[in-house]
């Protein structure tokens, strides 16, 4: 009997273990479960939060790329308009020097008529009446090409802003260089106050020296207000050339 017992005590004590066991099993497995599912929902966050910072690193490189890709559209077309300046500032320059040239030169060709058209009225003064027509019609061909000249050179200055002086020196140098031959003809510095002629070595000295020295004045003036001007605009260009600022 006591054996009896004894075998139902270990069955039952064999049971209990099993029990026991399972439970414990069971236990770790939840355990390990629970444990699986907060590492994966730290792994998560932890992938979650990688991609976040690198989104966020990812919209800073192309805000920086984007922000540098701007700068260099700006650059760039900084560099392009200071180019059309520099380029149409270099032939502004040019084209005041030419026509500042040409116009002198032209100038210079009237001058030499105007004063042979004085010696010849001094020398002559009846050759230069019977051929006053012939000398008109080659004073006023000379005429016309210095106009040419002249009004080429306004246009151009007109086009720029605070030309204003160079477009009167122009104007002033071409009213003291023309003399029509009438004028010449009329010219009462070849009379003596009462009428009578001057010697020869005299005969209209006064008419040319004060003609050469006004033309002379007037020509250095044009010709040093027009060289300060374009040194001036050289020393701009350079200015923007070296430093591109528009």
């Amino acid at each position: 009997m006591n054996a009896g017992v004894n075998a139902s005590e270990a069955v039952a004590s064999g049971g209990f273990s099993q029990w026991f066991i399972i439970i414990l099993v069971i236990i770790n497995i939840g355990i390990s479960y629970y444990q699986f599912k907060q590492t994966s929902k730290i792994r998560e966050r932890e992938i979650e939060d990688h991609n976040i910072r690198h989104r966020e690193m990812l919209k800073e490189q192309r805000e920086q790329f984007d922000k540098q890709l701007q700068q260099m559209k700006e650059q760039h077309a900084k560099e392009l308009e200071v180019n059309v300046v520099v380029e149409s500032q270099k032939d502004r320059i040019e084209d005041i020097r030419q026509l500042t040239n040409d116009y002198l030169l032209r100038i210079s060709e009237l001058k030499k008529a105007v004063y042979n058209n004085l010696l010849h009225r001094i020398r002559d003064e009846e050759d230069f009446k019977r051929n006053l027509q012939s000398i008109n019609e080659s004073y006023f061909e000379l005429t016309y090409l210095v106009l040419e000249a002249k009004n080429l050179l306004e246009f151009r200055l007109s086009e720029i802003e605070k030309t204003d002086y160079l477009i009167q020196d122009t104007n002033n140098l071409y009213n003291k260089t023309k003399m029509t031959p009438i004028e010449i003809l009329n010219c009462d510095t070849f009379k003596t106050p009462d009428g009578g002629e001057f010697p020869l070595e005299y005969k209209g000295d006064f008419t040319r020296k004060k003609y050469n020295n006004e033309q002379n004045t007037a020509r250095q003036q044009l010709f040093d207000e027009t060289s300060d001007y374009l040194k001036s605009q050289w020393s701009s260009l350079y200015n923007k050339i070296n430093s591109p600022e528009v």
